[in-house]
């Protein structure tokens, strides 16, 4: 048994804030030390810490990143004292947490092995520690680490730049396709370019991705964007919306079913998984599918394989997943609605898409795309006053 940490200062709706607030710094933007320092200046707004960081080691066991929080003005010239120093090399090669009196030191692991700690030092004793939320807290940051990794073509370049303090260049892996040959995305905007600028480096690699945002933000397009320009392209784009889908539906049309698998099954049916072999699935809404499919979802993304409905013979398939979703995932995983090995699977690559309130400029241009496609499906030919475009701005 370990000594408690905390006295139940930490009520269960700040517990969804502090985790909001975290996961909303992990997912904005690179260099990864500048998340990180993110992450960390969240945890002492909301924590009552003494001291803290996180440190990260290179591939060679080399620290690469070192963060600490920023408590009192002499940040930088302070140093690990021996047992820091100590509780965090043994939880880096044991990949177990580490408490102390007043202290707890966690993991963070890139497939499953730990690359480094997440350690907390906090001002004043207290009663039950909620231990579940630093765990996700430290595998968020986990998640964030192997994202970087995923998306940068020449991990030990990135690291010597971060070492020397410079932003570190994310080179995509080459591909014949270009961002130009997306006309489906109109938009010239800060916030539209940044997440077109994501895509693109996210398309090179088979990643899981996770699109967020509002209803209405574009989720299939850029989910569409991702796969025009991945080696998947050729394939198959198939995509599936979750939402008010009874579990045996969405079973079928995921999975398939066999001849006389329930009623009205009267010839065996291929299902999504299988018709996107080789491509992409689009899985729109996912945070709206039952706890109990998640389970059978779950097994499909690790092991890529499934059996149809009613069938026994295991299919193999090799699908890159999107996700989408409209819904606060973090607080549905707190709330038991969500697994959280399921959000950790889908979650690898996060993208947060903007509302058109944070596209300053897109409006006209909208507008402009929306009023050709009516002219050209009433053969009319009109056109937007001045103060029409003002006014929808």
């Amino acid at each position: 048994m370990h000594p408690p940490l905390f006295v139940g200062m930490i009520k269960p709706e700040a517990r969804l804030h502090i985790l909001y607030d975290i996961s909303k710094e992990l997912i904005s933007s690179f260099p990864l030390d500048n998340l990180l320092k993110a992450a960390m200046n969240a945890l002492v707004e909301h924590l009552r810490l003494r001291d803290g960081g996180i440190v990260i080691h290179g591939s060679g066991g080399e620290s690469w990143i070192n963060v600490r929080a920023p408590i009192g003005d002499d940040v930088r010239s302070r140093s690990l004292t021996i047992e820091q120093a100590d509780a965090i090399n043994r939880v880096i090669a044991s990949g177990e947490k580490h408490f102390g009196k007043n202290s707890v030191v966690l993991p963070v692991k890139v497939n499953r092995k730990a690359i480094g700690a997440l350690w907390i030092d906090f001002a004043q004793k207290s009663g039950d520690q909620d231990e579940n939320l630093l765990a996700m807290i430290a595998v968020l940051i986990g998640l964030t680490c192997q994202r970087d990794r995923e998306l940068c073509s020449d991990g030990g370049a990135v690291a010597e730049e971060q070492q020397a303090g410079q932003i570190p260049k994310i080179k995509p892996k080459p591909h014949p396709t270009q961002l130009d040959k997306i006309d489906w995305i109109v938009g010239e905007s800060p916030a539209i370019k940044r997440v077109l600028a994501t895509t693109n480096i996210v398309a090179a690699t088979n990643s899981a991705v996770l699109l967020r945002g509002e209803s209405g933000t574009g989720k299939e397009c850029f989910a569409r964007a991702i796969h025009a320009l991945s080696i998947r392209k050729s394939k198959a784009f198939i995509k599936l919306n979750c939402a008010a889908l009874s579990e045996t539906v969405l079973e079928s049309e995921l999975f398939g079913h066999e001849k006389g698998a329930f009623t009205g099954a009267l010839l065996q049916r291929a299902g999504r998984f299988e018709l996107a072999n080789g491509g992409t699935l689009l899985l729109d809404e996912i945070g709206d599918v039952s706890p109990q499919f998640q389970a059978k979802l779950l097994r499909v993304l690790q092991e890529g394989e499934f059996e149809r409905l009613g069938g026994t013979k295991t299919l193999k398939v090799d699908v890159r997943v999107i996700c989408a979703t409209n819904k606060n995932l973090e607080v549905a995983v707190l709330r038991g609605e969500f697994r959280a090995d399921l959000y950790y699977r889908i979650n690898v690559v996060p993208i947060i898409l903007p509302p058109l309130r944070q596209r300053d400029g897109d409006i006209s241009l909208l507008a402009q795309v929306f009023l050709e496609q009516f002219n050209k499906a009433n053969d009319r030919n009109c056109d937007f006053a001045p103060s029409a475009i003002d006014i929808l701005s």
